[in-house]
This record gives C-alpha cells, structure tokens and sequence, in this order.
C-alpha cells in the first residue's frame, strides 16, 4: 500500500498536489499514514 501511494502521488505534478494541499516532501509522510 505504500509503495502504491508513493508512486501514484509521484505522478501528479506540482498543480495537482498544491490543489490536494499537498507538497512534493508530503508524499512519503503520507503515504505512511495510508498504511
């Protein structure tokens, strides 16, 4: 499950992850949540 949210945020750019309220350095803390 991590490895599939890291790797799906990691397709979104910049746009898209500021739309979600999300940074780039966010990913791997949220990702870990999602666990």
């Amino acid at each position: 499950m991590y490895n599939e949210t890291v790797r799906e945020l990691n397709k979104l750019n910049a746009r898209q992850l500021s739309d979600l309220g999300i940074s780039r350095g966010d990913i791997e803390r949220i990702a870990r949540k999602a666990i």
